[in-house]
């Protein structure tokens, strides 16, 4: 990541800066920058953290309150290291509440774009299901289960990249 310096760098901005990065180059003004710009960043991290738009169904085995597909929804995923996110909320359950698995955290590997899921509550990939990344489009496609197993507890769901946080907008 290259950074063009400037005076009023804000603390979030430096948190950010440094969270996701390996390796930081500052470049000064007086090396060859203009004073007219402000910041530029270029990122090599990994990170794909923003506003998201999540869509798809839930399995709670003898509860069609809970089973089925759910309204879509807006989720913010944030960056927790290099290669990994984690929601901000919970999943939810065809009924759109809160499924009691902790915050669902993705891990990406860089070579292959699949992704490992995990929670505190267990949140897991499906045997033999593709939960990938589309570098491409920049959206998850996932499939993970919890408690009893994927024939009981299970979640089937997309996350569509909308927007940085900056440009928070309602879906549709």
């Amino acid at each position: 990541m290259k950074i063009i310096y400037f005076r009023y760098l804000t603390l979030l901005a430096v948190v950010c800066i440094f969270h996701a990065c390996k390796k930081v180059e500052v470049i000064k003004p007086e090396d060859k920058v203009s004073l007219v710009t402000s910041a530029i960043l270029e990122s090599t991290s990994l990170n794909k953290d923003g506003l998201y738009k999540l869509y798809g169904r839930t399995l709670r085995a003898g509860d069609p309150a809970k089973t089925g597909e759910f309204s879509p929804i807006e989720m913010t995923l944030i960056a927790t290291g290099n290669n990994s996110v984690a929601y901000t909320d919970l999943q939810v359950w065809a009924d759109n509440k809160g499924i009691g698995i902790g915050l669902p955290q993705l891990k990406l590997d860089p070579t292959t774009n699949l992704v490992t899921i995990s929670s505190a509550g267990g949140a897991m990939n499906t045997s033999a299901a593709a939960n990938y990344y589309n570098p491409v489009t920049k959206t998850f496609f996932l499939d993970f289960n919890w408690g009893d197993g994927a024939t009981a507890r299970r979640a089937i769901v997309t996350l569509q990249y909308l927007s940085s946080f900056n440009n928070k907008r309602n879906t549709e």
